[in-house]
């Protein structure tokens, strides 16, 4: 995502955090810095502000993420007055490579249990990639890769969504298709045919997902689920 404007405060900053990765902090940095330490005191930022509902907080666990973002999704449901709809991932056990030959072994594919595996394991035992979206109209994204350069659609990018795509899956579960994106803050304005403006369209994806189960083996499984980050938080 590109930056379009800068205050001075961006620019403190973006320079105290430049000298935190040498150890370098002025006492400027240091001033500006506990300056925006949120507390009840005036002149503090404070996290009841309006302004700071649905904002990103950045994280040094993947964990505390996942969990930032499971509140977060819950709490702007109840704040728009809306009902989140659980969506699930199709999943099957990956074949295995045999080795010198270059040949994969046939697996039976047992998606249902492969499914309620992923589901029922913590986001960090599955590279991260939920088994389960809970999801709502207007709920803020953050695009996680750099897929379409020229469309905007870049790691970073903000957005919300406005409209999706649903199948139902082979066990009658609720998948995703494409879940349709108005992104934000752009540095130019996007057109799609047939879409609204700044509106793209974003598929459900194949990712092959090596999942640590609770007896601490391992299983690789191909999952068909949205990749998008539901961005109430980020790391």
């Amino acid at each position: 995502m590109q930056q379009i404007s800068q205050s001075s405060e961006d620019n403190a900053l973006r320079v105290a955090v430049s000298n935190m990765c040498y150890a370098a902090c002025t006492e400027n940095d240091i001033k500006f810095l506990r300056s925006r330490v949120a507390s009840r005191l005036h002149g503090h930022p404070t996290l009841s502000d309006p302004t700071y509902r649905n904002i990103l907080v950045l994280t040094a666990w993947n964990s505390q993420k996942d969990r930032l973002n499971e509140i977060g999704c819950c709490h702007f449901a109840e704040d728009t007055r809306q009902t989140l709809t659980n969506f699930y991932s199709i999943d099957s056990i990956a074949t295995e490579d045999l080795g010198r030959k270059k040949r994969k072994q046939r697996v039976k594919k047992k998606a249902c249990n492969a499914g309620n595996m992923h589901i029922n394991l913590q986001k960090a035992l599955c590279n991260h990639i939920p088994g389960k979206l809970s999801l709502c109209k207007g709920m803020p994204v953050m695009i996680r890769n750099n897929d379409a350069m020229e469309l905007c659609i870049t790691k970073g990018q903000e957005g919300f969504l406005v409209d999706r795509d649903s199948i139902t899956g082979p066990f009658d579960q609720l998948v995703l298709d494409t879940v349709y994106i108005q992104l934000d803050k752009l540095p130019k304005d996007i057109q799609i045919a047939g879409l609204p403006l700044n509106v793209i369209p974003m598929p459900r994806s194949n990712i092959s997902v090596q999942c640590q189960l609770l007896d601490d083996s391992f299983v690789k499984i191909n999952d068909q689920q949205e990749k998008q980050e539901w961005s109430m938080s980020w790391i």
